[in-house]
C-alpha cells in the first residue's frame, strides 16, 4: 500500500522552494537621530534575527513610546 506524504517544505520557503520574502530579516534599534550609515557599522550584536511583520514598538512593553529609530535590513 502506497502512502503519500506532504512534501518537506522549510519554514522559510514556499512549495515551489522559493524564499519567502517575510523571512530572514534582521532588526537594529539605535537613537532616535541616527543615520543608515550608523546602523550598517553597528556590531553585528546589535542585528536581531526578525520574520516579517515586526513591531519592535511593542517588544519592550514597558516603554511603547521610545524615541529611537528601527532599521530592517535582508540580504539577498
Amino acid at each position: 500500500m502506497d502512502v503519500m506524504t506532504a512534501p518537506s517544505v522549510r519554514k522559510d520557503t514556499n512549495l515551489m522552494g522559493m524564499e519567502l520574502f517575510v523571512t530572514g530579516w534582521e532588526f537594529c534599534k539605535l537613537p532616535v537621530d541616527a543615520a543608515w550609515e550608523d546602523a550598517a557599522a553597528a556590531e553585528k550584536t546589535a542585528w536581531k534575527k526578525v520574520d516579517l511583520p515586526h513591531d519592535w514598538l511593542i517588544a519592550q512593553s514597558t516603554n511603547l513610546y521610545e524615541d529611537a529609530t528601527g532599521w530592517y535590513r535582508k540580504t539577498f
